[in-house]
Order: C-alpha cells, then structure tokens, then sequence
C-alpha cells in the first residue's frame, strides 16, 4: 500500500510541474552554512574516495559535511533502525541508487550493502558509506553526468539536465523528501500541494547558496572559467541564521493591544521533524525598555506552522518595541539553541 500512495504522489507531482507556470526565481541570500555541531560524526569520513573528489574537490568538501553525505552513517539514523521492523523501507532516501535513470521525482531504489558476488570490494561510488552520493543525483544513463551546464572533458560525457534548471531543479529534492517515515516529515508533500514554484520557489534557491568558481579542477590543465553554481554544504535548521530566515515576523499596534504576526515564508511546514521544536517568546516594551505582557507560542509536530500559514501573539497595552526570543530544540541539541534574539519596532 505504502509503495502504490508513493508511486500516485510522484505521478501527481509529474502531473503539476509539468504545467506548472514557473514564476521569477527567488534566491534568499544565504552566507556558507554554520550548523551547531552535536555530539554525532559531522564530516564524512573517507570522502576524498569517490570518484568526484579528484576533478571536483570543492564541491566533495562541501557535500562531506551535509546531511546528504552522512545520510548512511549518522548515528541517530542509525539507531532508529533498531526499532523498525522493516529498516529498508529507509534504505532507499539514506542510500539511494541513481535518481535520473527512474522517473523523477519516483522514490529511489537502494544501492546493494554488500559487495556483488565476486567482487572484493565496492566502488567508492557504490558503497552504501557515502549516503546520498555525488552518483545518486548527477548520474544518468550509461556513464553520462548530468547537471546545470554540461561541457566538454575527458574524464565523463557531460549533459545540460532541466532538473538543474529553475523549472525543474526541486524534482530530485521531491523523490526523498516527499516520503513521510519514522521520525521524518515529507515536507515536500507541502511543497507541491502550495505549488510553491509558482511563487518562484525551489527547494535548491533556498537551501543550496550560490557561489561563482570554476565548475572542476584537472591536473596539468588551465582552470575552467568560474561559473555561478551552487555550495553542496546544504543549509538546514540546525545553523541558527538560516531557520530565522524561515519566519517573517511583524508586531502592529491595534487599538489597545500589540499583534505579533509570525508567518511560515519557508515552503513547507515547520518543523520537518517530529522532534523538532521551536519556543517563541515575545515581550512589549514600553520607552525604558521594561516589560509591559509577554505572550509564547510553540511550534511542534502537533502544533505544526503549515506552509505559508501564521500565528499571532496578543500583548495588551501599548508600547514603541517588542522583544523577541526565539529558540530551536532538536535531536543533538544538548540545550535549545537560541535563532533569534532581537527587537522589533511596533508600526501603527
């Protein structure tokens, strides 16, 4: 049952981008990612192995310390397959094979966790240690790489590919991230049923920061002209700047109260992980910068904040500032991380 909901949604995904009317592109300016580390491995051991590394190398230092690369590794992960009765329904988000050869945005299969028979060992590529691969979203049919641009190199063909195009670029993000099991939330559910490339988002402008460089490095060969491309360092709620980017947050004067409106500007809901909670905690000011009434709210899987949608906090009184406090509580997390720490000036 599980695989005949999954293959309707990918085919109403297929169905929607497909006439889907593509407005302007938005970019949020993102700096490089700081994530607050945890306690858990965050860098991918032996990364300098797969194949990329050597023409690329950039690009793998950046995906070594994403999510994507410790998709297989991690240890929370990890531990959450002891409790499942079926853990390879994960296996195919955590270590999937090629995307482009299948239907896109169809769930991937998983690459094999053994070695072939008659094989020693695996491929860098094909081991299941590497996660989400450089392999899993840029390989297509008989050896050719796909991405943004395509060129001319002898290391691999190379092909123009539309799922890095503005239209196309958030299918491969869809196949995992609409798929809803154990602790995560298939927040790319919310993404297509917002039909959210209609306001010109996508999963790569928000979460992958633009940079200009040369696109591969090949010994003993001149550099390639730089190119505007994308940081494989993904952005997630764990760096605190990032999450508040995620909430547009307004206080207003009305009659003898202030309404502090918080709105979900991300794309999808908030949280995308059942233990993920946020705490907001807002205060009026008057002129000395006392406090006149505080009011909270918290954002949960239960209480989740759909996307698009908002909440709002009444202070009564009347007062020129509103403190805001804001604070991230996640699976790593020794304490709850502060995201926003800040005062807001009250409009009429």
């Amino acid at each position: 049952m599980q695989n005949v909901r999954a293959a309707a949604f990918s085919a109403a995904i297929l169905f929607a981008l497909a006439f889907a009317t593509q407005a302007e592109p938005v970019e949020w300016e993102l700096r490089a990612p700081t994530p607050v580390a945890d306690e858990r491995v965050n860098e991918l051991p032996r990364s300098g192995e797969v194949s990329c590394a050597r023409c690329h190398p950039e690009q793998t230092r950046e995906w070594a310390s994403s999510r994507h690369a410790l998709a297989w590794v991690n240890e929370r992960y990890r531990e959450e397959l002891l409790d499942k009765k079926r853990p390879e329904g994960c296996y195919g988000c955590h270590i999937p094979e090629a995307l482009h050869p299948h239907e896109v945005p169809t769930k991937p299969a998983p690459r094999a966790l053994t070695p072939p028979e008659g094989s020693e060992k695996f491929a860098a590529d094909e081991d299941p240690h590497f996660g989400v691969s450089c392999v899993s979203c840029h390989a297509g049919a008989d050896g050719v790489i796909l991405g943004p641009f395509g060129a001319t190199t002898d290391a691999h063909r190379s092909v123009r590919s539309e799922t890095f195009l503005p239209a196309g670029q958030s299918r491969l993000c869809i196949a995992c991230h609409g798929t809803n099991i154990g602790p995560v939330i298939g927040i790319a559910k919310d993404f297509v049923d917002t039909q959210q490339w209609e306001k010109g988002k996508s999963c790569v402008g928000c979460h992958m920061q633009t940079l200009e460089r040369p696109i591969a490095r090949e010994d003993g060969k001149p550099d390639y002209a730089p190119r505007t491309g994308r940081s494989h360092a993904l952005q997630t709620p764990r760096d605190p700047t990032f999450l508040r980017r995620a909430l547009r947050v307004t206080a207003r004067q009305e009659g003898g109260a202030v309404t502090v409106t918080i709105v979900n500007e991300c794309g999808h809901r908030v949280p995308g992980l059942v233990e993920r909670e946020l705490e907001i905690d807002v205060e009026l000011l008057d002129e000395n910068g006392s406090a006149l009434a505080r009011a909270s709210s918290r954002i949960d899987v239960r209480n989740h904040l759909p996307a698009d949608g908002e909440i709002s906090l009444v202070l009564a009184g009347r007062g020129p500032k509103v403190k805001l406090k804001a604070t991230h509580r996640a699976p790593g997390f020794a304490v709850p991380i502060v995201f926003a720490d800040e005062v807001l000036d009250v409009k009429p």
